[in-house]
């Protein structure tokens, strides 16, 4: 009988431990301010790069519904959706909002 325990305790570990290891994704895409002034990128309200305008960062950050956002100097931050962030490669930040594309050049959002 203390076989059978032992090996169960193994497994229910082995099954934590895959589960551990299924969180370790992360996020990226290129963020590029087409703004004409500087502009921060925010993943759940904290800034995750500066950007002087025309430049770019890499974004990066491990919850797939992360919190995404922009803000301007001196402005609130302003929402936005990546849309299908696994396949993100670049959003591009203008007067009108996040333009996210894949590696294609496909719309993600």
């Amino acid at each position: 009988m203390q076989r059978s325990i032992s090996l169960g305790a193994f497994l229910c570990g082995a099954l934590l431990a895959g589960s551990a290891l299924a969180d370790t994704t992360t996020y990226e895409f290129t963020a590029k301010n087409n703004l004409t002034g500087p502009m921060t990128v925010l993943v759940d309200g904290k800034v995750d790069c500066s950007i002087p305008a025309g430049k770019s960062c890499r974004v990066s950050f491990k919850r797939e519904d992360a919190a995404l956002s922009y803000a301007i100097a001196g402005a609130a931050p302003a929402t936005f959706s990546a849309g299908n962030i696994e396949a993100t490669d670049l959003c591009e930040i203008d007067a009108a909002g996040a333009h996210c594309v894949d590696p294609t050049g496909k719309p993600t959002n």
